[in-house]
């Protein structure tokens, strides 16, 4: 039986740009909440457990979130930075995008 779940859109988008270890993402289909499990050797988690969540996955109720692949937010990057209007900034971020370490510059030249 099909139903409608309301998606929290935000928690759902940093779940698909959450990609640093030792954190996963699950969307849960009955309330559309993401919950962010991190591994707990590295962090106290008060997250469900990982009993927990094989049970949600293997009933159906819980989804893994993949994260995008970065080529995907720096696409993204690309995409926005030919949108900017003032081409003083647009060319500045440009600039940024250039190379490794595009990701902090990017987010630098945003910020200034």
């Amino acid at each position: 039986m099909e139903r409608k779940v309301p998606i929290d859109w935000d928690d759902l988008e940093m779940g698909l740009i959450l990609t640093k270890e030792p954190h996963k993402c699950y969307l849960d289909l009955r309330t559309g909440t993401v919950e962010v499990v991190a591994n707990p050797e590295f962090v106290d988690n008060i997250a469900p457990s990982e009993e927990e969540i094989d049970k949600e996955l293997a009933e159906g109720y819980f989804v893994y979130i993949q994260p995008l692949p970065s080529s995907v937010e720096y696409d993204w990057m690309i995409d926005f930075a030919g949108t900017v209007a003032d081409r003083s900034l647009r060319d500045k971020l440009a600039v940024a995008l250039d190379g490794r370490g595009a990701f902090r510059r990017f987010k630098n030249v945003l910020a200034d």
